[in-house]
């Protein structure tokens, strides 16, 4: 697969910003008065959208409120640490890469979160055991193989392998009953990674939960939160809700 010019520049100009030393980040939403470390080459979740969805998730915590929730490719961990502060009853927190856990290990010890949040290495579910009602994933979102000679390069692309990998997973064996998923996306990227396209194939249905022109990060252009549940509508959605319309 190619990338398009504009995502070309998009691509280049996150790969850019990630030849970073360790520094802090506030998340600027009232529960949370400590900083979030970054490690060198660990995915910059406070210049991402990322940092938006934690915005969302401050103002929307039905979402998650005392319920088990895995953030998956957690990155810094700054999502699952702001889930267990604002009441998720327990937190698992997974990525593939090392600095990656070492980071979100990091952060949920600075926020005190060790009884609540559990961080583990994994690829995707490999490390992960149970259900959970709302599983996080920021996943690749451009159309590429990564490139080996830049690690970070694999929390920003894929050629459309992961999603589906994730989302086949997700439905058989890790979502509970009434469980989840939350994706974020920036359609600059176009279909091949895109959850409204990629979860209907996956018989999932998809709601979008906000839309956005994203602006303040590193990421920027008109972006979404998706909320992916079993393709099963209920008796009362069937008969003709108007809210909670699918995608």
């Amino acid at each position: 697969m190619s990338l398009t010019d504009a995502m070309r520049r998009q691509v280049d100009r996150q790969i850019d910003a990630h030849y970073h030393r360790r520094y802090a980040f506030s998340l600027g939403v009232p529960a949370v008065d400590t900083d979030f470390v970054v490690y060198p080459d660990v995915y910059r979740s406070d210049v991402m959208i990322t940092r938006d969805l934690a915005a969302y998730f401050f103002e929307n915590p039905a979402h998650y409120r005392g319920k088990r929730v895995l953030d998956m490719g957690c990155g810094t961990g700054h999502i699952g640490v702001l889930l267990g502060l604002l009441g998720a009853s327990e937190v698992v927190l997974t990525d593939i890469c090392p600095n990656a856990v070492e980071n979100a290990q990091e952060n949920v010890t600075r926020f005190r979160l060790d009884e609540t949040c559990k961080v583990v290495r994994g690829d995707l579910f490999e490390s992960v055991t149970g259900q959970f009602d709302l599983i996080v994933f920021n996943h690749p979102f451009f159309p590429a193989t990564p490139d080996p000679a830049i690690p970070i390069t694999r929390s920003m692309l894929d050629e459309g392998q992961i999603i589906h990998r994730f989302l086949r997973e997700a439905l058989a064996h890790y979502l509970s009953h009434n469980g989840r998923v939350i994706m974020p996306y920036l359609k600059l990227a176009g279909d091949t990674n895109d959850p409204s396209v990629q979860g209907r194939d996956e018989d999932y249905r998809v709601t979008c939960l906000k839309t956005f022109d994203a602006r303040l990060g590193i990421q920027v252009g008109p972006s979404a939160f998706y909320e992916l549940a079993p393709d099963v509508i209920s008796e009362f959605c069937a008969a003709g809700d108007p809210g909670n319309q699918g995608v």
